[in-house]
This record gives C-alpha cells, sequence and structure tokens, in this order.
C-alpha cells in the first residue's frame, strides 16, 4: 500500500511540474537569453556576457514575436547602444535607446557617451530601472507627452545633475541614488530633498494631492530657487545661505479641497534671499503666518492672485465671506511679520484693495503689479530679456505665473513656447508693428 501511494504521489507530481518546464524552456543566441512566454511570443530575459558595448535584438525569434517587460541591460557597464533589426510591433530603437510598445522607455545605454538627452514626444512612460547606472549622463528632458513614471527610473546615475520634467508619483524614489542633481521637479510620493546635498532649484508640486515633502529643507545647502505649492505643510526655512527665490505657487482649484492658507512658514537667516513670490492668496485677509527673520537682502513679497479663484462660484463666496472681515481685525502676522529685516516693497495687483491698506497701516511700501502684454518681466519695458524670460520658460528653468503666460501668450495655446519668444522678438526689431 505504501510503495502505491509513493508511486501515485509520484506521478502527480510530475504530471504538475511539466506545463512548468514547458513555460520556462529556454533559447540562447548571439548573447541573450530567451523564455517562451506564449504560444506566439519569446520574452527576453537575459544577457550572458554583461560586459559587451552593443547588443542587438531580432524582431522575430523562430517565427515568433520579441517582448521585454523590464531593463536586462541595467547591470551592463560597458553598454553603448541596444539595436533592433527587423520590424517589430513590441520593441523599437531610437539613437540606440530601447523603447516598448513605441510609448514606453525601456531602457537606455549605461555606457551611452551622451551627456544631455531629450526623450523623444510621444513617450508616456519611463520604466522602473531605465536609467540605472548611467555613466555618463548629466541632463534628461521630459516631452510633454509623458505622463507615468517608476521606482528606481534613475537609480545610480552618479553624473546626473539635472531632470527636466516633472517626476510623479513616486517622489523622490523616482531618482535613487543621484548624489550630484542639481535640477529636479517633484510631484505626489514622499519627498526628501536632503538626499540631495548639491541640489540648487527644486519644486515641489501637489497636483495629485499626494506629496509628503520632509520639512527638513534646510539640510540643502546650495539651494538657490525653491518653489512650493501653495497648500502646504508647515515649513521652517533657514540657514540656507545661497538661495535667492522661494516661490509658493497656486495649486489646480480642487472643489473637495478648497484652502488656500500656509499652516505656517517661517523664513529665517537666509543672507541672500531677495524675492518672495506667493501665487495663491485670492486676499490677503486670508491667514497667512508668514514670518520673515533676518532676511537682510530681501526686496519684495510678491503677491498674485489666480485666475481659476475669480471663475469659481463657491470660492468667490468664501471670498465675500472673507471681505467682512475689516482690516482692524487683522493681527499681526496674519498677513506677514517682520523681524530683523531691512525694508522691503509688496507687490500686488491694483484691485487688492485690503493688501494696500495692509501696507498702508503698517508702514510697508507697495507697489502695483500690472503686466502689460509682450512684458513677461513686469519692469514696464518690452526688450530682449523678455525674448531671454520666455526661452528659459521653454527649456523648464523658469516659472511663470498665470499672468505672465497671459501677458506673453500670442498663439493662445496657454503656454509659453519658441512661437511666442519669435513673435515678440519680432516686434523688438520692428518686422512686426503690434502684439495683439
Amino acid at each position: 500500500m505504501k510503495k502505491l501511494l509513493s508511486y501515485l504521489l509520484t506521478a502527480s507530481m510530475t504530471v504538475m511540474m511539466l506545463p512548468v518546464q514547458a513555460h520556462a524552456e529556454t533559447i540562447t543566441k548571439n548573447n541573450l537569453v530567451y523564455e517562451v512566454f506564449d504560444e506566439s511570443r519569446y520574452e527576453l530575459t537575459g544577457i550572458q556576457d554583461k560586459t559587451v558595448t552593443s547588443v542587438t535584438i531580432p524582431a522575430e525569434l523562430n517565427d515568433m514575436k520579441i517582448i521585454i517587460n523590464y531593463n536586462i541591460f541595467a547591470d551592463c557597464p560597458n553598454l553603448t547602444e541596444i539595436n533592433v533589426t527587423g520590424e517589430s510591433e513590441t520593441i523599437t530603437s531610437i539613437d540606440g535607446v530601447l523603447f516598448m510598445d513605441d510609448t514606453k522607455l525601456l531602457a537606455y545605454p549605461c555606457a551611452k557617451a551622451d551627456e544631455n538627452y531629450a526623450i523623444p514626444n510621444g513617450t508616456t512612460e519611463i520604466i522602473t530601472q531605465a536609467f540605472s547606472n548611467c555613466s555618463h549622463l548629466k541632463s534628461v528632458t521630459f516631452p510633454d507627452s509623458l505622463t507615468a513614471g517608476n521606482t528606481g527610473m534613475f537609480d545610480y546615475c552618479p553624473a546626473l545633475e539635472e531632470i527636466h520634467g516633472v517626476i510623479q508619483n513616486v517622489g523622490d524614489k523616482g531618482a535613487k541614488n543621484c548624489k550630484n542633481l542639481k535640477y529636479v521637479e517633484f510631484d505626489g510620493g514622499e519627498i526628501y530633498l536632503s538626499v540631495y546635498p548639491l541640489l540648487e532649484y527644486a519644486k515641489i508640486s501637489n497636483n495629485t494631492g499626494r506629496s509628503y515633502l520632509s520639512s527638513d529643507i534646510s539640510s540643502n545647502p546650495e539651494l538657490k530657487e525653491l518653489f512650493l505649492p501653495s497648500v502646504s505643510a508647515e515649513f521652517q526655512i533657514e540657514h540656507l545661505q545661497k538661495l535667492e527665490i522661494l516661490h509658493f505657487y497656486n495649486t489646480p482649484y480642487n472643489p473637495d479641497f478648497f484652502t488656500y492658507e500656509f499652516e505656517e512658514c517661517a523664513v529665517s537667516d537666509c543672507p541672500n534671499l531677495k524675492k518672495i513670490i506667493i501665487e495663491h492668496e485670492p486676499d490677503c485677509s486670508t491667514e497667512l503666518p508668514l514670518t520673515l527673520i533676518g532676511l537682510p537682502a530681501l526686496e519684495s513679497v510678491i503677491f498674485y492672485e489666480p485666475q481659476t479663484f475669480a471663475k469659481n462660484e463657491s470660492a468667490q463666496k468664501a471670498l465675500q465671506e472673507l471681505k467682512r472681515n475689516s482690516i482692524e481685525t487683522v493681527e499681526i502676522p496674519k498677513v506677514l511679520k517682520r523681524m530683523f529685516c531691512n525694508n522691503f516693497t509688496v507687490y500686488g495687483y491694483s484691485e487688492n484693495q485690503f493688501l494696500q491698506a495692509y501696507c498702508e497701516k503698517y508702514n510697508i511700501r507697495f507697489s502695483a503689479l500690472d503686466y502689460q502684454t509682450g512684458d513677461v518681466t513686469g519692469d514696464t519695458e518690452i526688450d530682449i530679456l523678455d525674448v531671454v524670460t520666455i526661452n528659459k520658460a521653454v527649456l523648464g528653468k523658469e516659472f511663470l505665473t498665470s499672468e505672465q503666460v497671459k501677458a506673453i501668450d500670442f498663439n493662445g495655446d496657454g503656454k509659453p513656447d519658441s512661437s511666442d519668444a519669435l513673435t515678440l522678438m519680432k516686434y523688438i526689431v520692428g518686422l512686426i508693428e503690434t502684439l495683439n
């Protein structure tokens, strides 16, 4: 009886293993390892010699399609190009970079010599570890079509300094162990800027409503420009010796989460801070506990009011409630509080009578904002500096408010682009007579 049970058990285990063995059938050809994925496709799963400098993947193998689901070349330190031969419906190579389904960037060769790389327009996703261990890459620019990223997209990239475009959903895990990173934008996920000790420019979005930023911002001594969402946690921004611009910008209005308030923010001991921009206050009677301490270079605090606010009925109702409070009931520091600061100017739109009255009451200089057509810098002059500012915005090196964009959006597409810069240049040199 025991022998019979043993025989049956062995037979059943053999039958159970057969499908697995069939599925795991492998083929090695030209240094690449393939597994049978299903009846019509092979999956490329490995590479034998990881010291190679070039890889060529066939579009088909034994009349079956080739698919790749992850970057198997991330640990090939000498690889300079990945090529695909033949016409494939699943994989393609563009300038030695591997893509899947024409929309997903799958693998960037670790040793590709280019220092700057612009991801082709039409790419919608960067796969996990797509840029891992790239030794030469210093700058990456995202296309407008990119909508998704993954953990470890830029993992262990020792030369990487700039990522132009928003890393979405995964926070600082999208660029892990990139110690030389100087320029980056995040939206969503946990974000610890302290892991980037050389950071000079940082922008934190909260369009997804899932950005969690550590308050330990003072661990970034090289920061020159810092952009934070208007709906923020409590921040202590202090001892940043090189910080020049601090920008709290407006996030898209969310009817389920209506607030335009900081919980609290203190800015102190930043000797080179020249400008604070606040682009979210619909009316300065809202509570804004912004405390300014020891900012000897501060020249201006600028209040921009979002256009979306004025168009929203719920927001308008809330604004009317706020305006019932007279200036006499508003306490320092509900707008801003000064301690050990030199004189600076508060800028706001001329329609904001509350802000003007506040400044008059507390003896703060006030100047009205008015971005006229073509004057993106707001200096009342239309010149080459405005063209330069537009081009910087196109490259992601400068952030423009909604009012600034409105002033130079000549083609009406809602964003700054090279066409707007060209139109303005033609006006400046006299090739066209009007900007309207």
